[in-house]
């Protein structure tokens, strides 16, 4: 769990742990709250190798994938990196304990929590 003060030192982050996470073999998704964070994120990181996942699309064999929590609820992933854990985007509420369960509950095996700012007060308590 690592909160950062910047976008360049929290971009440059998750681009670490997918390449980290890629060396362990797997699938390794990064799971985004919302559409705007999915493009946010998408834009980041640029030349990366990361498939964007959409409703009609099939889970490729290995490799990283970015998809939002609504797509992930019901699927596994090796490795998972909760890319927007914030306030915002998981408040402090039923809704938004609800929606950080279910993210975090899809990793088998690693999971990495992110935020640029000040993490959910959900992980606070």
């Amino acid at each position: 769990i690592e909160a950062f003060g910047s976008e360049s030192e929290y971009y440059c982050a998750l681009g670490k742990y997918i390449d980290d996470m890629g060396t362990k073999g797997g699938i390794t998704a990064v799971i985004c709250r919302n559409a705007y964070s999915l493009e946010k994120i998408s834009a980041a990181l640029g030349e990366k190798e990361i498939k964007i996942i959409s409703e009609h699309d099939a889970l490729p064999s290995g490799g990283a994938v970015l998809l939002e929590l609504s797509l992930a609820k019901g699927l596994e992933f090796d490795n998972v990196i909760l890319a927007d854990v914030d306030k915002e985007g998981y408040p402090d509420n039923e809704l938004g304990k609800h929606c950080l369960y279910t993210a975090m509950s899809r990793a088998t095996q690693r999971l990495v929590i992110l935020s640029c700012g000040e993490l959910s007060n959900i992980l606070k308590k």
